[in-house]
Order: structure tokens, then C-alpha cells, then sequence
């Protein structure tokens, strides 16, 4: 206990992006793709959101768009070439619109289909309509720029392959994480040198292996 206070932050974004660190593990290190845990189709039905849901682009790549209010609406509209669904009054607000579900699905997931993901952002922050790109684990690492900026990941190394997971998700201004061991092949490969870091000796090491309470090379 040293007696001072740190001043510590965390940001949402890297707080979500560490509760998947496991599957972007799991995807690097086996080779096979994450799946989500559970489908979630035609969200905008369900919760009375006329759309609010993910669209298939040309690239095979899938976007999320969010129309949640009449100002996004009106302004979707003209981007995607749907000035005729805006002239029409049974549009203009979200009861309305969440009835006629089917028909925007279909019109908007057109207009998706003939662009890429990246096209489909960009039209629509333009215009501040919600959307964001769909990311898995692992296209998460290859194309965000905030997971690529500076110190959102650490690198790991598990046996000969290397890769990179998110850190703990807040900041000090006292230290800063880092990876101080590789993952070990058997349990208990750095248990004598941790121990003495924590004011055992190799007396008190053999001790607790002999309880049963630790393991380690050299260890009875």
C-alpha cells in the first residue's frame, strides 16, 4: 500500500472488444472462425423498430443499419434512392414504417447489395443514419482502425504461432500492461520464479507443493 490514488480510465469500446478476447483467441489459434452465440434475425419485427437489423453488401461482407428516428428516415431516403417511400405519409413515422417492415428490407438490402461495406458506411455517416460495419473476431483485427491504433492489443505467443489479443480494458496513469509470459506448455512452468517474486523461498515453495497447493518442474 503505497497511499496514493491513480487516476484510472476505460472506454466502452475496449471493454467490448476484451469480453470477445477469448473468441478472437479461438480464431487465431485453431484456425476456425467464431460463430455468434445466438442468431439474431429479423431484430426490427421483435422490438418495434422499423429497421434495425444487418444487410448483405456486394463484397460479402454484411453492415448494420439502424433507422431510429423520422430525422434519420428523411435522411436515408434520398441516399438510397428511396424519395418515393418518402412522398408516401404511411412512412413518415416509425408505426408506420415498422408495418411496412418487408417492403424496407427488401428496398434497403438492394441498395446494400450493390455496394461494399465500407461504400455503404460511408454514405450513411454522411448523412448520420446509424451504421456501423459487422465484425467478427477476426476481420475486427484486420480492418478497425481503432483496434490497430497504438496499444489496443498485445501480441501473445502460444507455442510457435503468435497473435493478438486485447489488453485488460482501462488505463492508469501508474503502468501499463503488458504480456510477461508466454503461455506455458504444463501448468505451473513459472510457479517457482512467481513465488519467490512474492517473498517465498524454495523451502516454502517445496511446502506448498506438497499440500497440493501448487505445481511445478522441481516441485515434489
Amino acid at each position: 500500500k503505497t497511499g496514493k490514488g491513480q487516476h484510472i480510465t476505460g472506454g466502452l469500446f475496449e471493454t467490448a472488444l476484451w469480453y470477445v478476447g477469448q473468441h478472437m483467441a479461438n480464431a487465431q489459434f485453431t484456425g476456425e472462425p467464431s460463430q455468434p452465440i445466438r442468431a439474431q434475425r429479423h431484430a426490427g419485427k421483435r422490438n418495434g423498430t422499423a429497421i434495425y437489423d444487418l444487410f448483405a453488401c456486394k463484397d460479402g461482407k454484411q453492415v448494420f443499419i439502424g433507422i431510429v428516428s423520422d430525422g434519420q428516415w428523411r435522411r436515408i431516403c434520398p441516399v438510397f434512392g428511396m424519395e418515393d417511400l418518402a412522398a408516401d405519409p404511411a412512412y413518415d413515422h416509425n408505426p408506420g414504417r415498422a408495418e411496412r417492415h418487408d417492403i424496407l428490407m427488401k428496398r434497403i438490402g438492394e441498395v446494400c447489395a450493390r455496394h461494399t461495406r465500407n461504400e455503404i458506411v460511408e454514405m450513411l455517416d454522411a448523412v448520420d443514419v446509424c451504421v456501423a460495419p459487422l465484425h467478427s473476431p477476426s476481420s475486427v483485427l484486420e480492418d478497425d482502425p481503432h483496434v490497430n491504433s497504438e496499444g489496443r492489443t498485445l501480441t501473445v505467443q502460444i507455442g510457435d504461432k503468435a497473435g493478438r489479443l486485447p489488453p485488460i480494458p482501462f488505463e492508469t496513469d501508474a503502468y501499463s500492461f503488458s504480456v510477461r509470459y508466454s503461455a506455458p506448455k504444463e501448468p505451473g512452468r513459472d510457479t517457482v520464479e512467481i513465488l519467490h517474486e512474492l517473498g517465498y523461498s524454495d523451502a516454502d515453495a517445496q511446502a506448498l507443493a506438497s499440500k497440493g497447493v501448487v505445481r511445478g518442474p522441481g516441485l515434489a
